[in-house]
């Protein structure tokens, strides 16, 4: 889906104009220093999941 040229004119104003909040730093500063001890999900193994994909000519 193509963005027109003033839907991306009026969005970029509007975040222009938008503020922080005032505690926006210490948000930042506080979501760089979790650290997660979780591990990722485990993703079951189907034949979708492995199969490479190619071109059906090859």
């Amino acid at each position: 889906m193509a963005a027109s040229d003033k839907l991306v004119d009026l969005l970029t104003s509007n975040l222009k104009k938008a503020r922080k909040p005032k505690d926006y730093e210490k948000l930042r500063e506080k979501l760089a220093t979790i650290r997660t001890n979780r591990t990722a999900p485990a993703i079951p193994e189907s034949p979708e999941n492995v199969r490479e994909i190619g071109h059906p000519d090859d």
